[in-house]
């Protein structure tokens, strides 16, 4: 189960990272040369859930914070059913109002909404009810 720890580590601090240049990126734009106040104020609320999770995963992969591996988890499996919620909810909105994107864009979207949704659930799954950490064996003495 170790090398599940790694692998959700990696992908996890990598969706963070990205989600912080998203917020910048959008910064960047929306001030055009003059930052205010409140852009700055909105930017750090966009990306502070980032750097919250992608603490707390360097927190349970390089110091073995246990405690952390369930609230990681949850927020995983939240990540899953809001990514699942967002596919769903455009397809709904394609077949009621008629005008499709096309079949290729469903292929696409679909996929990569599919495999979003699969990595949360799963890394939910792992987290919270098998545990990526290894047991140490034995009885606790003390």
């Amino acid at each position: 189960m170790v090398p599940w720890r790694t692998i959700f580590f990696w992908i996890n601090c990598a969706a963070c990272l990205g989600w912080i240049v998203i917020a910048v990126l959008w910064l960047a734009e929306g001030s055009q040369g003059s930052i205010d106040l409140l852009s700055v104020l909105v930017t750090s609320v966009m990306a502070s859930p980032a750097v919250g999770i992608g603490i707390a995963e360097w927190l349970l992969y390089s110091r073995g914070k246990q405690r952390l591996e369930r609230p990681l988890g949850i927020v995983a499996g939240l990540v899953g059913v809001f990514v699942s919620f967002g596919f769903l909810a455009n397809a709904g909105e394609a077949l009621t109002k008629g005008g499709s994107p096309g079949v290729l864009f469903w292929i696409g979207f679909g996929s990569i909404s599919s495999g979003i949704s699969a990595y949360g659930f799963w890394c939910c799954w792992l987290r919270v009810r098998h545990k990526t950490h290894s047991e140490q064996r034995g009885f606790p003495v003390g």
